[in-house]
């Protein structure tokens, strides 16, 4: 398979145990065939699912990777999510009534996909969302295995609910139940990556790499990381890894103007100065800003600023207000209030929010003894 995986091999993202994170690598269009074979996949490490810690339930009745194991392949092109589970089971049961057989459980942000792969003799392989749900939109294509069956997928994003392009990665896990008896129809075993959606991930590694390359290019390490958001901050469509890391704002993400990343460093002194960084939609445009509240030190004076960076069309982020909140020398000063106010949404638009400032207070100064602190 031409362009898969190089990202995620070289990253050493791959594991095969306990594998909550499924790494996911960008692959051209049309590269994956939909066809339930493996050739394609020859050659790309995976992440299986073959140990008692990843039994969801029934490990009673599991006797070890014989009798219910498998190994999960992920790409992504611009449009789709591709899958191939391959699954060792030493015995495939496929019925007309399919609601107990053997199948696939993905969990997918808020949705279940459940797949029933056929028999290639009589019973063909179906889908559902949920136990009744109608698919519409995704491939399936299912082979039977010396030890098992495979199945290949390609789901189109637009089939998972809160699926924004861009992000480093989406809430999900992948499932195998195992029914071991056409007598019984009973599913006895369910082992997966994760015990549900929330538990675990597709993680694109197109994403963890650019991050990686941002931290490594700035001295940092993901350790360091104070804060981190996926927010649109650009305005296109995608939304970009926003990281706080040291005393430096980075922006990360795939197709930025110029390059991979932006960064701009806070005028503190230390990376205590910066209190908190938050992401919001000042003007309901549906492009979040960049807000921060630091100190800025100079002599035996100091002050708090709120301050607001947008990223503005001469592709530069600016710091189009400030704000300050503290003005002090010593013990002396003078405070305002800040908080952050909601407005109702009006139509499709997203909601503003608006940075109120009232109610200063001086403390320890008067009028005769304030005097302009340096700055």
């Amino acid at each position: 398979m031409r362009h898969l995986f190089a990202v995620a091999l070289f990253l050493g993202l791959l594991s095969r145990a306990w594998a909550n994170e499924i790494p996911c690598s960008p692959v051209e269009r049309g590269v994956v065939q939909i066809d339930g074979l493996l050739m394609d996949w020859k050659g790309v490490q995976g992440v299986g699912a073959d140990d008692t810690k990843q039994i969801v339930r029934g490990d009673a009745q599991w006797s070890g990777p014989d009798d219910l194991s498998f190994d999960l392949y992920c790409s992504h092109d611009a449009d789709s999510l591709y899958l191939a589970i391959n699954v060792k089971d030493d015995y495939f049961i496929r019925t007309p009534r399919g609601g107990t057989d053997d199948h696939l459980i993905l969990l997918l942000g808020g949705r279940q996909l459940l797949v029933f792969p056929g028999d290639l003799r009589t019973i063909k392989g179906r889908m559902s969302w949920g136990a009744r749900g109608q698919v519409k939109g995704i491939d399936m294509a299912e082979a039977l295995q010396k030890q098992g069956y495979s199945v290949e997928l390609r789901i189109p994003f637009k089939q998972l609910p809160g699926f924004r392009a861009g992000a480093p990665s989406y809430p999900g896990a992948v499932q195998v139940a195992d029914c071991d008896s056409r007598a019984r129809q009973r599913v006895e075993t369910v082992i997966g990556t994760a015990t549900s959606a929330r538990g675990g991930s597709f993680a694109f590694s197109q994403a963890r790499a650019e991050l990686d390359n941002f931290l490594r290019d700035r001295g940092h390490t993901p350790a360091q990381i104070r804060k981190r958001f996926d927010a649109n901050v650009v305005g296109d469509k995608r939304v970009e890894q926003v990281v706080l890391v040291g005393r430096t704002i980075g922006v990360i993400g795939e197709g930025l103007p110029g390059g991979a990343y932006f960064y701009l460093d806070l005028p503190v002194q230390q990376d205590r100065d910066i209190y908190w960084v938050k992401l919001l939609d000042l003007n309901g445009d549906g492009r979040q800003e960049m807000v921060a509240r630091y100190v800025e030190r100079a002599g035996n004076g100091r002050r708090e600023l709120i301050a607001v960076f947008r990223f503005n069309d001469a592709d530069r982020f600016v710091r189009s207000f400030a704000h300050e909140i503290l003005k002090g020398q010593g013990n002396k000063m003078i405070v305002n209030r800040f908080s952050t106010v909601k407005r109702r949404r009006k139509g499709r638009r997203p909601a503003k929010v608006d940075l109120v400032f009232d109610k200063p207070v001086a403390r320890g100064f008067s009028k005769e003894t304030f005097r302009l602190c340096p700055t």
